[in-house]
């Protein structure tokens, strides 16, 4: 599989039929910040962008305390948890 460049690899990896979710951080023109992307992957192994979001690095901690937050939430309907 060939296609984008995380700084250190992906910290996290979804797969799906011929759809690849990544999470990690990546640098651009000189910024670097944590992207999660759908990434779908082409007959020849390589990986072409789809869908995501780029969040700042200074951003990354009020979205981690958020996330945490929002997972620890008492949701009847789901069986997401907080992991520690």
């Amino acid at each position: 599989m060939s296609g984008p460049d995380y700084i250190g690899g992906p910290v996290w990896e979804h797969r799906r039929r011929r759809e690849v979710r990544l999470a990690g951080m990546r640098e651009y023109r000189g910024a670097t910040f944590f992207d999660l992307r759908v990434w779908h992957e082409q007959d020849d192994g390589s990986l072409i962008p789809g869908k995501g979001a780029t969040i700042p690095l200074e951003a990354m901690e009020g979205f981690h305390h958020a996330l945490g937050e929002w997972l620890g939430k008492d949701r009847p309907a789901s069986s997401l948890r907080a992991v520690e």
